[in-house]
């Protein structure tokens, strides 16, 4: 849904500045985190609940240069810290798998899936920190409410339906 925000500070929403700041319009889409338990039954049951439960807004924001510039990185780091986990964790499984099967060496194969699955937390713990240096606070983000914490500006109501 198209947000049409109030008159909001000449600063960025994401570091606080007001150098170099112009509105860009952000696609943000926020899923619940319990959904992705679901996915212990299956895809199909994951994956509709997301679609059903996730909360999409096109917003104008105002952006300085430097954040605009690292939020169009995102979509690649996402893809590489995905990539990166699952090939870990693949990894880690495959090495902890043949650690228990009958080898010369569980010990040494044990070692290798313990620290494939610990780059795989590393990976994404990066990553996550990443998105939330490049994503503004929103302390309320759902279908009938929005609102934005800017730094040292406090908090905006972009959207409020109360029916």
């Amino acid at each position: 849904m198209r947000i049409n925000p109030p008159e909001l500070p000449g600063v960025c929403v994401v570091c606080g500045t007001n150098q170099g700041v112009g509105v860009s319009v952000v696609n943000w889409t926020r899923t619940p985190r319990w959904v992705w338990l679901f996915l212990l039954l299956g895809m199909f049951p994951a994956i509709l609940l997301l679609l059903i439960l996730r909360v999409q807004h096109e917003i104008p924001l105002p952006l300085c240069e430097k954040c605009t510039k690292r939020r169009s990185r995102e979509g690649v780091v996402s893809l590489l810290a995905v990539v990166g986990c699952a090939l870990m964790v693949l990894a880690g499984i495959g090495s902890v798998g043949i650690a228990f099967a009958d080898t010369g060496q569980p010990a040494a194969f044990g070692v290798i899936g313990v620290l494939a699955l610990a780059v795989a937390g590393v990976i994404a713990y990066y990553a996550k920190r990443f998105q939330n240096s490049i994503t503004p606070g929103f302390p309320a983000y759902t279908r009938k409410r929005v609102e934005i914490l800017i730094p040292g500006k406090g908090v905006f109501v972009l959207m409020d339906r109360k029916a």
